[in-house]
């Protein structure tokens, strides 16, 4: 939904488009989002998000400059987030894990995300939970160039870092409250659309 809605029909199936302006809000099952303008192209199953578009999915809430959306078989295959790509997720104790960087490619496999590759000034920060009673542990401080992270079940499994990566591991009672985020955090749950704020019920005149 939008407030302003415009299909652009053409012989040529590369040059349809539908454009979207100004409030843009979407929701599936699995993936929600905002953005002040959309561009969906039908020739390459694209969707455009334009100024400060923002995703979330699996609990995973996704931010940049620009995003850009491939769809295959009617489904998410990869969300592609272009200048000051940022990704955040909480963990069972609240907890924001972090990751920021350049440029980002988010994969998904069976609806959820798979994988997300980093590219160009990679920063993470992500805080270890006990596998036995699910208590903190500290929290994990990663710099470097590129960084692979590989998810299970939605949730973040392993970990890949490329070119000279510097890391620190904070303990509980060393944090402080600044060590917590990284540069340009930002939560936005609250805009997060539901189902009714995209799909208004019809009433018969």
């Amino acid at each position: 939904s939008a407030d302003t809605l415009v299909p652009i029909e053409n012989a040529d199936p590369r040059k349809k488009r539908l454009l979207a302006y100004n409030n843009v809000k979407i929701y599936r099952n699995d993936l929600q989002g905002v953005a002040d303008s959309l561009e969906y192209r039908e020739s390459d199953s694209t969707i455009y998000f334009y100024k400060n578009p923002v995703l979330w999915t699996e609990g995973n809430q996704m931010t940049a400059d620009s995003i850009r959306m491939l769809i295959k078989n009617s489904t998410i295959d990869r969300v592609f987030l272009n200048v000051n790509a940022f990704v955040i997720s909480r963990d069972s104790l609240l907890n924001f894990n972090q990751i920021k960087g350049r440029k980002m490619t988010a994969e998904f496999r069976d609806q959820k995300i798979n994988k997300v590759v980093v590219e160009g000034n990679g920063e993470s920060l992500f805080f270890a939970l006990s596998e036995k009673d699910n208590s903190s542990m500290g929290m994990n401080k990663i710099i470097c160039s590129n960084i692979t992270i590989r998810f299970k079940e939605g949730k973040v499994n392993n970990f890949t870092f490329y070119v000279q990566p510097e890391g620190s591991f904070i303990p509980p009672h060393e944090l402080k409250v600044e060590d917590t985020t990284l540069p340009g955090f930002s939560w936005k749950v609250e805009r997060k659309p539901e189902k009714s704020d995209v799909v208004k019920p019809f009433i018969r005149q």
